[in-house]
């Protein structure tokens, strides 16, 4: 056993880790490491976490605390202090303490950053996919957005939606006609959704990528807002397109599944939630959520018993912080265009990379095939036009899925 100087804190998420640049000593049990000062505890090894707002190791509240030399220097255990209260309300922060009597580098001090902690079940985020916001540089329209990254939350389309809610943001200036429709605009991005989710409530794994979502305010009502899915489908497409092409990579397998899937070769590569509600009258925030691999998750394909796709097919180790400012700035560009010209701009981008177009295919619903026939695009509005029996329906994404006429598997 290695005592407590040897491990520090990942920044962030409450994880203790080794640490490689300290010889091995004997172990150390001080009573920094049995006592904490704070009424609440945080998982450390494999105890819970309840809260962090107060955390903070007791070390030397108790002037009979002795240092015996043995016990396990990892053991927390939650206690009120008076003090270490009273300095977070002054200060904001976590009071810092160590054991006095040990040398300070036996009893290293311990705080918790204010972040939504990943559960400690959950395997840490690969340091290859990790975000850092000083290296996520959108441009143009998005240059100006504001960025705030998480460990881990249970969903971020669900965060921002509750801080719409609760906050008043601003909303758009300008008449509808000339709106300026991103002013507010607000993306939060997370290392781990543990309850994230896509369309009709299917659960969404994001542990093999980015995982985002745009706030944002537009001029309308929600029903003018039908087809965006679309035009944010359009948006990630020509983003992981530029970023492979400057990268050496070919875009030629990027495909857009109606309404709302980007995919390689016809596996899914990403998928968009849109959310909307009323700021006021005649004004909308959609809230959209974005899931994105990076690499192709194997074993979530095993699960699913179907085959997805990773940006990593496209260019060799794409880098998180560049591919997701890349898709920040095609969105502020294309969200910008829908605001003030809907979907139409869209419809010819969409078409050329339709994954059905000329194809048969089936529309589900509920377990059950509703319509089949032969795809023939969207239009303004973003509904899909099936030609079946010798006429031309248009459906609305609503609650139905879309498959190739020879797929075996339904959705």
């Amino acid at each position: 056993m290695v005592d407590a100087a040897h491990f520090r804190q990942a920044p962030g998420i409450g994880i203790v880790q080794p640490r490689a640049d300290l010889p091995a000593r004997a172990a150390h049990a001080c009573p920094l490491g049995q006592r904490e000062r704070g009424p609440v505890a945080r998982q450390v090894g494999d105890r819970p976490a309840v809260d962090d707002t107060d955390l903070e190791l007791r070390g030397a509240a108790s002037d009979q605390a002795q240092c015996s030399g043995s016990g396990d220097a990892g053991r927390i255990v939650a206690n009120t202090d008076t003090r270490a209260v009273a300095v977070m309300r002054r200060t904001g922060r976590p009071r810092r303490a160590r054991c006095r009597r040990c040398p300070r580098y036996n009893a290293p001090s311990f705080s918790h950053s204010r972040v939504f902690a990943p559960p400690m079940s959950s395997a840490p985020t690969p340091a290859r996919w990790r975000l850092t916001r000083d290296r996520i540089q959108p441009t143009g329209v998005a240059a100006g957005w504001p960025v705030e990254v998480v460990e881990s939350t249970g969903s971020t389309n669900a965060d921002l939606m509750a801080a719409l809610r609760a906050t008043v943001w601003p909303a758009t200036v300008g008449t509808p006609a000339g709106a300026a429709p991103l002013v507010g605009a607000r993306v939060l991005a997370a290392l781990r959704q543990t309850a994230g989710r896509g369309r009709q409530g299917r659960p969404w794994d994001g542990d093999h990528g980015l995982t985002f979502s745009v706030a944002c305010a537009f001029a309308g009502e929600p029903a003018q807002l039908a087809g965006l899915s679309l035009a944010v489908g359009v948006a990630v497409a020509d983003a992981v397109a530029t970023y492979a092409q400057t990268r050496g990579g070919s875009a030629q397998a990027l495909t857009l599944k109606w309404p709302n899937d980007v995919q390689i070769a016809g596996r899914k590569l990403a998928g968009i939630l849109v959310e909307t509600m009323r700021a006021a009258p005649g004004q909308t925030w959609a809230v959209i959520g974005i899931g994105l691999n990076l690499e192709r998750p194997h074993a979530l394909e095993a699960a699913l018993g179907r085959s997805l796709s990773g940006v990593e097919e496209l260019v060799e180790r794409p880098e998180p912080n560049a591919v997701l400012a890349g898709l920040l700035s095609a969105l502020g560009e294309h969200l910008q265009r829908f605001g003030t010209q809907g979907l139409a701009p869209f419809v010819a981008p969409f078409a050329a990379r339709d994954a059905f177009a000329g194809r048969p295919v089936r529309l589900w619903q509920d377990g059950a095939v509703v319509l089949e026939g032969v795809a023939h695009g969207i239009d303004i509005h973003g509904r899909l036009a099936i030609e079946s029996g010798g006429r031309v329906q248009w459906v609305h994404s609503g609650e139905v899925s879309l498959r190739a006429a020879d797929a075996e598997q339904q959705p």
